[in-house]
């Protein structure tokens, strides 16, 4: 059969998070407005609705302290301020800081250890 349709392939990436930023890897939530926060901005890509974005910090034993959320389609910007979900400054040390979105076909994490210092 003779035909006069091309077919043209596209490279698909299946990433759904891209140019993820962390504003620093040292926190010192000590209100002199340096490092006093987290700000993390990621471009969302590949999803055809707003999905939850998450950030979560955890301590070296796993234990979740905090969440950030927010619903997203596009990029995005959440920020952590070295506080637990109960308002109290974390203790200094080393943190895992873990940004989160599921998507149709997957989830994607970007996972970053952070410390904390006062």
């Amino acid at each position: 059969v003779e035909s006069n349709t091309n077919v043209v392939g596209l490279p698909v990436s299946r990433d759904l998070l891209l140019n993820a930023d962390f504003s620093t890897e040292v926190l010192t939530p000590n209100s002199d407005g340096i490092n006093d926060e987290i700000v993390v901005v990621a471009d969302v890509v590949n999803i055809l609705a707003p999905r939850p974005l998450r950030l979560r910090l955890y301590d070296l034993a796993g234990r979740q302290l905090t969440e950030r959320r927010a619903d997203v389609q596009a990029g995005q910007q959440l920020s952590w301020d070295g506080r637990d979900d109960y308002g109290q400054a974390v203790p200094p040390g080393l943190y895992l800081l873990e940004l989160h979105i599921g998507g149709d076909a997957g989830a994607q994490r970007m996972r970053r250890v952070i410390s904390v210092v006062y």
